[in-house]
C-alpha cells in the first residue's frame, strides 16, 4: 500500500502516513476549482471508458469525451459535481492500475494547494 505523509492541518498525529488516495482526497477538499480540476486531470489519465462510467457512480462520465480528444482541460466549475468521496473512489481505482500516479497527484496537489 502507498502511503504519503500528513500535510499540515490533517487530523492524524505529526508525521504519521496516510493512504495516499486518503491524502489524495484531502488535498482535493482543500483546493479550489482550478486546483481540483488539475488534480483531476492528473488522477484520470490511466482511466478507460469503462471505468469513467461505473467509479464513483459514474460521476467521472461527464469528462469522457474532453479527457480522450485532449480538447480542452477540464474547468474549475465542473468540478463542483465531484465530491472528495468520489475522488477517493478514483484514487483508489488509480493505485491498483497505475500506483506511480498517485505520487505525481499528490505532488500536483501539494503544490497548487501550497502544503
Amino acid at each position: 500500500m502507498i502511503t504519503l505523509p500528513v500535510t499540515r492541518g490533517a487530523a492524524s498525529p505529526a508525521g504519521a502516513e496516510v493512504p495516499a488516495p486518503e491524502a489524495i482526497a484531502v488535498q482535493y477538499r482543500r483546493a479550489s476549482g482550478r486546483e481540483r480540476a488539475l488534480l483531476l486531470e492528473v488522477l484520470l489519465r490511466p482511466v478507460g471508458p469503462l471505468a469513467l462510467v461505473v467509479v464513483a457512480d459514474g460521476v467521472f462520465r461527464p469528462f469522457f469525451y474532453r479527457l480522450r480528444s485532449r480538447t480542452s482541460p477540464i474547468a474549475g466549475e465542473e468540478t463542483l459535481h465531484v465530491s472528495p468521496e468520489d475522488v477517493l473512489r478514483l484514487a483508489c481505482y488509480v493505485q491498483q492500475c497505475d500506483p506511480d500516479l498517485l505520487a505525481v497527484a499528490a505532488a500536483c496537489g501539494n503544490e497548487t494547494v501550497g502544503t
